[in-house]
């Protein structure tokens, strides 16, 4: 509670950048959550409002911009509203970019998201904390159900595969990363790079390919690698502290889907580990890889893909044999 205490007087912390865009009941969920942080009120906002793709988005990116009316008197909020439409990957690169020219640490966030009530001071305490630690290139917000081990004790982890859902890094990590991958080709023609790069699950290299051949718009994946040709981590909370509440078809880059829906941590206070305290734990990459591409990576998880594959198997005989039976009868 030391790190609280410190900025109970009013003390700025991070910068916190949010992207909002078309979606109104989204963005006022989102707005309502981050408000109820605490060090909310300690926090510069900076707001990056993205403009109409078309005609037919209008009205809701128009309604979205309303939300926008709670933050009247803010003093620590700050509000952008671009007259064209940028898309998500090139605002997200804008807007975190700017906000790092005054700012050297920065919380990013986007219009679907809800969050625990510590969340900015796990983010603000996990920046502060290894901020000198190269091994750590951004701190995430948001983990999906993993199976921990008893004998892990941290209620924090180093992935390999960055965090996109409540993330934050720091200038010098940011402008470090190449936005055009000016070593690609380099790097398709190496399986060894490859493998390395697909540690955080084997669709990573498939999405850059498709980020490289125009056919996704992504800065999340030149993120990622960032991170491999940085030989750096994500830091996360073993606990979600975030949740996405955007995967019911009404975003631009996802449809529906309850995969990532997790029990988030609303309330309970969580501290990361000093940077000397937390080392890599390659089961629990290994579970959050196989999370992403059902590919097994050690006997537990092998086992578990077994038991499932021979359910599935199990069930698709008892199916066909009922079909049978009733054709017969």
């Amino acid at each position: 509670m030391a790190y609280l205490q410190k900025f109970s007087s009013g003390s700025k912390a991070c910068a916190i950048a949010i992207f909002i865009y078309n979606r109104p009941a989204h963005t006022s969920r989102t707005l309502d959550s981050i408000c109820k942080c605490v060090m909310f009120d300690d926090s510069p906002i900076y707001i990056f409002c993205d403009g109409p793709k078309s005609v037919k988005d209008f009205i809701n990116v128009k309604k979205a911009r309303e939300e926008l009316l709670i933050f009247e008197g803010y003093s620590n909020v700050h509000i952008e509203l671009s007259t064209v439409n940028l898309g998500l990957a090139n605002s997200v690169i804008h807007g975190v970019t700017k906000v790092l020219e005054d700012h050297n640490q920065i919380i990013v966030l986007e219009d679907d998201l809800l969050f625990g009530k510590y969340f900015i001071y796990y983010m603000n305490m996990a920046l502060n904390l290894y901020e000198t630690d190269k091994r750590v290139y951004s701190v995430g917000g948001y983990t999906p159900n993993l199976r921990i081990p008893r004998s892990y004790q941290s209620n924090s982890f180093l992935s390999y595969r960055c965090c996109s859902w409540g993330w934050g890094t720091w200038r010098d990590r940011w402008t470090n990363c190449d936005w055009s991958i000016r070593d690609y080709d380099s790097f398709v023609n190496s399986q060894s790079d490859k493998f390395l790069f697909n540690r955080g699950g084997n669709d990573m290299s498939d999405m850059l390919q498709l980020q490289m051949e125009g056919k996704i718009d992504s800065w999340a994946i030149r993120w990622d690698y960032a991170h491999f040709r940085n030989n750096a981590y994500c830091l996360r909370p073993i606990v979600s502290l975030v949740s996405n509440i955007g995967l019911d078809n009404s975003g631009t880059h996802c449809g529906t889907t309850t995969k990532f829906d997790v029990l988030y941590n609303h309330d309970t206070l969580v501290e990361p580990p000093l940077p000397n305290e937390l080392f890599f734990s390659k089961h629990i990459n290994n579970q959050f890889a196989y999370f992403y591409d059902g590919t097994a990576r050690d006997p537990s998880t092998l086992v578990l893909s077994y038991v499932s594959k021979a359910f599935r198997l199990l069930r698709k005989g008892i199916s066909q044999l009922t079909r049978s039976l009733a054709n017969i009868t």
